[in-house]
């Protein structure tokens, strides 16, 4: 796990605009996966909602997500290099809380 400083740094720092690059690409990708869910899956039309307004404006969601998929050990150990399928995972567990502030 990261020292604070440098979890401040993976968000804000040098390697800080790629990690939002990459949070933007996941926070689209699960969101088009959300439009393909079932309409039994708990907080569906909450999480479909969000999907609609994410894929309207992904880098802004990533930019709210940030701070929360930086509460993630992977993503803090890995810092920009996370691996693709680690950060969506990580932006996939994070729909439902994003989803009911909308």
């Amino acid at each position: 796990m990261s020292n604070l400083l440098n979890i401040y740094n993976l968000a804000v720092g040098p390697d800080g605009s790629t990690l939002l690059a990459k949070t933007a690409g996941a926070v689209a990708k699960v969101a088009w996966g959300v439009l393909s869910e079932p309409e039994a899956t708990q907080n569906h039309a909450k999480r479909v909602a969000w999907a609609k307004r994410v894929l309207l404006d992904p880098v802004s969601e990533a930019r709210r997500m940030l701070w929360a998929v930086l509460g993630n050990a992977t993503v803090q150990s890995a810092g920009a290099a996370v691996g693709d399928n680690d950060l969506e995972w990580v932006v996939g567990q994070l729909v439902d809380l994003f989803s009911a502030e909308g």
